[in-house]
């Protein structure tokens, strides 16, 4: 039998965290703090430094809420 990692871990144990990819989405559940899956509760415990690659069509990515979520994660 294995042993159980809770996500808490999880994010504390990586050196760095990449969101990739990362749909608008995902950008809009991590903008308000959101975790309901266990990536998100990863990111959301995580201690080191996360990278976010956002992933969609142009118009979805200039649309003003994905900048406005954008500059919250910033």
């Amino acid at each position: 039998s294995g042993s159980w990692n809770d996500h808490v871990s999880l994010g504390r144990w990586a050196d760095v965290l990449v969101v990739a990819p990362a749909s608008a989405h995902t950008l809009a559940k991590m903008a308000q703090g959101l975790c309901d899956n266990l990536l998100l509760a990863t990111w959301l415990s995580a201690t080191c430094p996360v990278y976010v690659a956002p992933a969609m069509d142009l118009e979805m990515f200039a649309d003003p809420a994905t900048a406005h979520n954008l500059d919250l994660l910033r």
